[in-house]
């Protein structure tokens, strides 16, 4: 789906689980692309450790957006981190 995968954390790595254990949500919508949210199911992660991973994109020019990758380990760094960058009126948690 986008490249991404999961693996159970009991696993440890030996297996590793693809994109359906996963739940993406759209934070902010832009004019070229949006800011997704992708959320690890319960008791599994991202492949590194992380339990969410942020999108995001700034304008660069016309045609394109610079984007950037946010990766989060804990549950409070995330809530932390969205309450700073956004605020309750932009937040669309539109699931993909």
């Amino acid at each position: 789906m986008y490249g991404l995968t999961v693996r159970s954390e009991c696993d440890k790595g030996r297996e590793t689980i693809k994109t359906n254990t996963m739940k993406a949500f759209i934070l902010r919508e832009n004019v070229l692309s949006d800011n997704t949210l992708y959320v690890a199911e319960e008791n599994k992660v991202f492949k590194g450790g992380y339990i969410a991973l942020l999108k995001e994109y700034k304008y660069a020019n016309a045609w394109c957006d610079k984007e950037s990758v946010k990766r989060f380990r804990s549950k409070e760094r995330l809530i932390n981190y969205l309450d700073r960058n956004y605020t309750n009126e932009e937040l669309h948690f539109v699931e993909l």
